[in-house]
């Protein structure tokens, strides 16, 4: 088992923790974060290490992303996929995940996460909560679906976007990159890159 860091030492850093922790997906070394006021703190009794590029200086060590932003996953995951540092996949052992899913690096599925048959995550997706994603379904890169979240069938997801919380995707809907989806959302047709979204139904807000 390789030794392990998650990047992030706030909130869903925390939560992220007891999910590796039950996973067993890695030896648990410590936190990484670049805000430089957490530096040698301890964190649920592990040491905040540094910042990012506390990587570069401790090669074959392993990464995972646990940060609440999709644009600040996104900038993440291009530093570890530059520098090659692998980042494994933690799955709560209270997720139910079909054995058709795909599921790419990164990916975090918290407890009672529901991942159907034939759905496609890509790297460093995270399934938070009592969300379910439906059968066919397909969410891009670096996006994050919040506790409650409901997705139907085929519904397309773009990267780096995000899904709010307790919020329902009907059926084939396509949910274009950069977007957000407010929390209770009902979307019931396309959403365009770079929108945001909230009400029942979903209408577009500035």
């Amino acid at each position: 088992m390789k030794d392990l860091v998650i990047i992030g030492a706030g909130g869903h850093g925390r939560e992220t923790l007891e999910i590796v922790r039950s996973s067993c997906c890695g030896q648990l070394i410590g936190f990484l974060d670049d805000n430089p006021s957490l530096h040698g703190s301890v964190l649920l009794d592990l040491p905040v290490l540094g910042a990012r590029s506390w990587l570069e200086r401790n090669p074959g060590v392993e990464a995972l992303i646990a940060i609440g932003v999709p644009s600040v996953i996104s900038e993440l995951a291009a530093f570890l996929s530059d520098r090659k540092i692998p980042s494994p996949r933690a799955i709560s052992p209270h997720a139910v995940v079909s054995s058709e899913a795909r599921l790419g690096r990164g990916c975090i599925l918290f407890p009672h996460a529901f991942v159907s048959t034939a759905v496609t995550l890509g790297e460093h997706v995270t399934v938070n909560v009592g969300a379910s994603v439906s059968h066919d379904t397909v969410v891009g890169d670096c996006s994050m679906i919040n506790p409650g979240a409901r997705l139907a069938g085929e519904v397309q997801i773009g990267p780096r976007t995000m899904i709010g919380m307790g919020a329902q995707i009907i059926e084939g809907v396509r949910i274009g990159a950069d977007c957000v989806v407010g929390a209770g959302a009902v979307v019931l047709k396309d959403v365009p890159n770079g929108t945001s979204v909230a009400g029942v139904p979903a209408r577009a807000i500035h």
